[in-house]
């Protein structure tokens, strides 16, 4: 149970906890495209100091899942047993999809990452079953939720996306002057 009357399917995944309503949330592919001008700029410099720079981006401009404007509580099921390490990320729109980072690579072959992380609390509640918490509210925009898992080259993504529509209350009406 994670709240009054709400209960946690038992299937694995990412489920987002908007006002009264479990939403399980889908996971989604991402792409690795290469950025063709950063390429161009590598083969004119005569030295190789300029890093490989790829995006990483999931398809479409806008997520399927849509969240109302509320607190927001996220729940992440596995059976893996390890503490995981998640990321909530704001994606930026690119074209017809949305970039998650970019990912550095310099001649030696060490990587660097850019995105922009929102801070999450986390706590496990039982056996394979985590909690995240805001430490603020999400503005209306698309948004990522990011599994990352080690692994020997590099590192590994499992991708659950969603948006926030505006939707705030709007403020009451002015009350007219009277002259």
């Amino acid at each position: 149970q994670v709240a009054p009357g709400l209960i946690l399917p038992q299937d694995e995944g990412m489920f987002a906890i908007a006002g009264n309503k479990i939403i399980p949330l889908q996971q989604n592919i991402t792409n690795l495209k290469l950025d063709k001008g950063r390429e161009v700029e590598r083969v004119f410099v005569p030295i190789p100091i300029i890093p490989k720079r790829q995006a990483m981006e999931i398809k479409g401009k806008h997520a399927a899942i849509r969240l109302p404007n509320v607190e927001i509580q996220f729940y992440y099921r596995t059976d893996v047993d390890a503490d995981p390490e998640i990321e909530l990320i704001r994606t930026k729109e690119k074209g017809n999809a949305r970039l998650v980072e970019w990912i550095n690579s310099d001649i030696v072959g060490d990587v660097d990452t850019q995105r922009n992380s929102i801070s999450l609390l986390k706590w496990q509640v039982a056996k394979g079953v985590f909690r995240f918490t805001l430490a603020q509210d999400l503005e209306p925009g698309e948004y990522a939720l990011a599994v990352i898992l080690p692994v020997e080259e590099g590192i590994n993504y499992f991708i659950w996306d969603f948006g926030i529509d505006g939707g705030a209350t709007p403020p009451p009406p002015t009350p007219a002057k009277h002259k």
